[in-house]
């Protein structure tokens, strides 16, 4: 003669009110256990997803990097007269006082020409071509006011 199993459905504790999970687990500090053996059960999953794409910056992140580059260039072009004063005066010591005006003008020009295309168009411009190269660094300028020429 064969035993048959038949499941039972135990049912929960009867939730009379709509506190959350403290009423279905029972107490708080089973409710927080079992968040932490969740959270320890997911800790292990990032490094997987890490592991596939080594070294390749997503499209999104490479857009917000362009973005936030023209702000920062926006906002940092008054830099420009002490960089060019420097500049000027290692590269032309005698006559730095007549080249450092053109200097300084050329500059921040190309300086907010570069924050504002980053800001406008390079993260769309970034999508289409996967090229975040600043026009600040194809007009022979740093990215940014800081770094050394």
């Amino acid at each position: 003669m064969e035993k048959k199993i038949i499941p039972i459905l135990i049912p929960l504790k009867k939730v009379k009110s709509e506190a959350g999970l403290c009423n279905v687990f029972g107490a708080i500090r089973q409710t927080t256990i079992a968040v932490i053996l969740l959270a320890c059960l997911f800790l292990g999953v990032t490094p997987l997803f890490a592991a596939e794409k080594k070294g390749e910056t997503s499209t999104g992140k490479k857009m917000l990097i362009v973005e936030g580059r023209g702000w920062v260039n926006l906002v940092t072009f008054p830099g420009e007269f002490v960089c060019a004063y420097k500049t000027e005066k290692k590269e032309h010591p005698k006559v730095w006082g007549v080249t450092y005006f053109p200097r300084v003008f050329a500059n921040t020009l190309t300086r907010i020409g570069s924050g504002v295309n980053d800001v406008l168009v390079g993260p769309w411009y970034v999508l289409a071509t996967k090229d975040a190269t600043p026009l600040t660094r194809r007009l022979d300028l740093p990215d940014y006011v800081w770094n050394k020429e």
